[in-house]
């Protein structure tokens, strides 16, 4: 039996008792011996003295790159711990959380902040001689971002890929920071330098972009799903036709069913038609495409033709205050969206909008035959007006425009004079699938999620201007910049 089993290690081989110690510290212990010596049991203790330099690269110290650190909750902090000497033979270190339920640490210092508020202790501890260091580690709430400059995330932080597909990864602002890659199960993925993820076998994986010198790190969660030898996708459709502006959803049903890997849909001209990651269609610019779905190898195509609206709306009674605008029932309309518009010299000035019914319910006055009226009233004489109306169906709890058209008109009296452009404040709203711009033209836009990560950006050119972009629930960062202003606008999706 030894007193200190840290401090050495003891055994007999043969009729010879080998004593070594385990620490390189001065400590005293004991060690006690029992044998049968025809059949009288005889106990022998002896004192053993561990002096300094006992062990030859033994552990003396350790110590960390980073002893204080704020963190958000969400995001990762690589440690590094230095073990001395340089050559001590166990340079193995032990990490731990004082509050895993704040900040949790892997095995290999990588720390992640789970709860915010907070104040947590993370500490290395060699497995030879038990020395520490510490890091003091705050966590904080996420806060949000207006424009966010080189933020270490990566474009995506989950990722499901069936065997033998690839998927790229990146940071979304990758300047100034030395970027290496790693898989934490690489016989379910592999990564190389350049961020290129590779599946091979069904499980899951993390994938980790590091920077070491700059403490930064960021994880991809990917998951393989192994799919059947045999399987074919179809298309609700294989031609589609809409008109300018018009959107519709394609259904893909995958035989037998799948419940692993990733639909991916693509255009061949996304300048005439692009396609959502849900499989929307929105008809951009007359012309055809042809939309690609693809799951692993297996791929459908559905040719979609876009034309250019062709008006049937029809103004009449035209007064100094009123006027009336007419139109054709659509079989296959939910509701109709009139957006009013007052124009003026250089653009643009919202005057209403309507919701209308198929039955002409509410805010319209149903006319004889097949046609809708809708009256407008109180409007200013001698005024131009831009009446654009939105055919809207609902279909799956989805809403899609698959119509439009405009007209304009001028009331009659006498001219109360034009707008000043100045008077009209920019404004930036979104509904039914796509971002409605007012008075931002000239700018240079950014739309970002509320952690920052970029969804889109471009160039207004219009007083008015609508720009289809799939949005999840959530909320949402415009920041608009031109040579006069910057303006940044908060955008609810519910």
């Amino acid at each position: 039996a030894i007193g200190d089993p840290t401090l050495v290690g003891a055994f007999i081989r043969h009729d010879s008792l080998f004593i070594s110690p385990l620490k390189n510290v001065p400590a005293e212990t004991t060690v006690k011996l029992k044998f049968n010596s025809n059949g009288k049991v005889i106990e022998k203790t002896l004192n053993v003295t561990v002096q300094p330099g006992a062990i030859e690269n033994s552990v003396t110290g350790v110590a960390l790159n980073r002893t204080t650190a704020s963190l958000e909750v969400g995001k990762t902090l690589q440690l590094a711990a230095t073990v001395a000497p340089t050559n001590a033979d166990n340079r193995t270190v032990i990490w731990t959380s004082s509050q895993p339920l704040i900040a949790s640490v892997d095995a290999s210092g990588l720390v992640t902040a789970i709860l915010a508020p907070g104040t947590v202790t993370i500490t290395a501890t060699t497995q030879e001689g038990g020395f520490t260091a510490t890091c003091t580690l705050t966590t904080q709430a996420v806060s949000t971002p207006g424009i966010v400059e080189n933020p270490f995330e990566l474009n995506l932080q989950t990722l499901a890929l069936a065997p033998a597909q690839t998927a790229q990864l990146a940071l979304t602002a990758p300047q100034h920071f030395n970027t290496t890659w790693s898989s934490t199960v690489t016989s379910v993925a592999t990564v190389t330098q350049a961020g290129l993820v590779t599946a091979l076998a069904a499980g899951t994986t993390r994938i980790i972009a590091r920077d070491i010198a700059q403490g930064k790190a960021d994880t991809c969660i990917v998951t393989v799903t192994a799919l059947p030898a045999t399987y074919t996708l179809t298309l609700n459709t294989t031609t589609l036709s809409l008109m300018q502006g018009g959107r519709s959803t394609l259904q893909v049903v995958v035989t037998p069913q799948q419940t692993g890997g990733t639909l991916q849909w693509s255009s061949s001209n996304p300048s005439i038609a692009d396609v959502s990651s849900s499989g929307t269609v929105i008809a951009v610019s007359p012309g055809t495409t042809l939309i690609t779905v693809r799951l692993g190898t297996v791929s459908a195509v559905c040719a979609v033709t876009v034309t250019a609206p062709v008006s049937q709306l029809a103004t009449s009674g035209i007064t100094r205050t009123e006027a009336s605008v007419a139109f054709p029932k659509a079989s296959n309309a939910s509701y109709y969206l009139a957006h009013v518009y007052e124009l003026y010299s250089g653009g643009v000035k919202p005057f209403l909008t309507l919701k209308v019914t198929p039955d002409g319910e509410v805010t319209l006055r149903a006319a004889a035959g097949n046609n809708l009226v809708i009256p407008l009233s109180y409007l200013k004489p001698s005024t131009s007006y831009l009446v654009h109306l939105e055919t809207i169906r609902e279909k799956g709890g989805k809403s899609e425009v698959i119509k439009t058209e405009a007209v304009a008109f001028t009331t009659s009296g006498n001219a109360t004079g034009l707008l000043s452009p100045e008077a009209v404040a920019p404004r930036v709203s979104y509904a039914d699938g796509a971002l409605h711009i007012e008075h931002l033209e000239g700018s240079d836009c950014i739309l970002t999620s509320l952690h920052g990560q970029t969804v889109q950006r471009f160039h207004v050119a219009e007083v008015s201007e609508r720009r289809f972009v799939d949005l999840p629930a959530g909320m949402y960062i415009l920041t608009a910049v031109n040579a006069q202003q910057r303006k940044v606008f908060k955008i609810v999706v519910r």
